[in-house]
């Protein structure tokens, strides 16, 4: 776990590595309103960060969450106020092996799942043309729509009952998944819609060994982003005061407020 700050003090970010996020605080003069948190890759391309758009600016402070960050790649993230862009903080978060991909729920991001994604994996466009022939005249009239958004599977494997359940829980979920795999897999970072699931018998040991399970997927643009609150994996207000005896007691722990509970939440 890393923790950065920006040259001018205004930008933290803090790597969560358990669950493959950045955690980011803003510090700015005005002690209210809003701004807007930025994430920006080596490309350069500048990207609004999906719970920080708008940041809420509470006596000066504002907090966000970056479930979007992949592994492996170094990021910039800076803060729009008042029309003045932030220095930087820059971070990267590492991959835990070659083999792993991550299916990430960014509307419940305790849902998301580290796997081990399982090669062949499946792509495939569907033929956008109409070919018209006229009297057998030669060659055939044709005409086209735009290409349609890439569909396939993929196969992730689990063993044991809970890993098993867990991912049965963000499968079962509606809404738009972040598909992320290490750079070994040759399979680009991609928001899809999760269709039908296959869990072949495996032919192996009975019980809760080595499942590989089998997901159809469309492609989907990303979601939009402004307005989205700050949702962070297993962490709440009930788990922050959990073991206190009053709030007194709460302010004590957390002398920084929210941004002490939020590090308390990654484990910083």
């Amino acid at each position: 776990m890393a923790q950065v700050v920006s040259s001018d003090g205004v930008v933290t970010a803090v790597t969560d590595e358990v669950n493959a996020s950045v955690l980011l605080k803003v510090t700015a003069a005005i002690a209210g309103g809003s701004c807007t948190v930025y994430r920006r890759d080596v490309a350069g391309a500048r990207v609004p960060v999906r719970s920080g758009d708008p940041c809420r600016l509470v006596d000066g402070v504002g907090v966000a969450y970056d479930h979007e960050a992949a592994p492996g790649v170094q990021y910039r993230y800076t803060a729009v106020i008042d029309e003045v862009e932030s220095a930087a903080a820059s971070v990267m978060l590492p991959w835990a092996s070659a083999c792993t991909a991550i299916v990430k729920d960014v509307r419940d991001p305790s849902l998301s799942r580290v796997v081990d994604l399982i090669h062949p994996w499946e792509e495939s466009w569907e033929d956008p043309s109409l070919f018209l022939s006229v009297d057998e005249a030669a060659p055939p009239f044709v005409t086209e729509k735009r290409r349609a958004a890439p569909t396939g599977e993929f196969t992730v494997q689990t063993q044991g009952r809970e890993p098993l359940e867990r991912l049965g829980a963000l499968l079962r979920h509606p809404g738009a998944k972040l598909l992320q795999a290490h750079p070994s897999h040759g399979v680009p970072d991609r928001w899809v819609h999760l269709g039908g699931v296959r869990q072949p018998s495996s032919g192996r040991a009975s019980g809760y060994g080595p499942r590989d399970v089998t997901v159809a997927w469309a492609e989907l643009d990303r979601p939009y982003h402004v307005g989205a609150h700050v949702r962070m994996p297993r962490w709440g207000w009930v788990d922050a005061t959990a073991g206190y005896s009053d709030l007194a007691a709460v302010r004590a722990a957390y002398p920084r407020g929210v941004w002490d509970m939020m590090l308390a939440g990654v484990g910083a």
